[in-house]
């Protein structure tokens, strides 16, 4: 039986991001860069499977 695990890390994904409103908040006073950081670290620590498995 194969499971859908695409949906455990994109439901983890989007638990661990900021909301809207806090990601623009963070555009506006810090930047682009901060935000992609902080974007980056929780697809970082949330990683897609590989498709392959």
């Amino acid at each position: 039986m194969k499971v859908n695990v695409k949906k455990g890390y994109a439901a983890a994904r989007a638990a661990a991001y900021p909301s809207y409103a806090e990601q623009f908040d963070i555009l506006f006073h810090q930047g682009y860069d901060a935000w992609k950081a902080i974007i980056q670290a929780v697809k970082d620590a949330n990683p897609k499977d590989d498709p392959t498995d």
